[in-house]
């Protein structure tokens, strides 16, 4: 394999694992696990993702918040206890980064990366 080949399949394998995530089945399987907050805040330092479709936010006044999600589109809608849907703008999402346009009270753009991958 010679320089300019080697070059090319680099590139190509990098723009593949850096194309978001589109298909929302895929996106539900991609998006279970731990997330951690690129910034520490006090709100949603973490957001665990399980399989049934509980998302669970922490927070670091000790107070945990559950709610049902689904990713719909470029959108992630979170369910409370009383059925009310909040649909979060999800800007970019791949297996190991999710940035959301806000999330809940937060309106700034929240980074999140898949914990214990930085």
């Amino acid at each position: 394999m010679n320089i300019s080949q080697f070059t090319m399949l680099f590139a190509i394998t990098l723009i593949s694992s850096c194309i978001s995530i589109k298909d929302s089945t895929n996106s539900e399987k991609y998006i279970v696990g731990k997330w951690c907050l690129l910034d520490e805040k006090i709100n949603y330092p973490t957001i665990t993702f399980t399989e049934d479709s509980l998302a669970v936010l922490g927070s670091r006044m000790d107070t945990i918040y559950y709610y049902k999600y689904f990713v719909n589109g470029n959108y992630l809608h979170l369910m409370n206890f009383e059925n009310k849907n909040a649909k979060i703008p999800i800007l970019t999402f791949t297996r190991d980064s999710l940035i959301l346009g806000s999330l809940l009270e937060n309106k700034e753009i929240q980074t999140y990366y898949k914990c214990g991958t930085q």
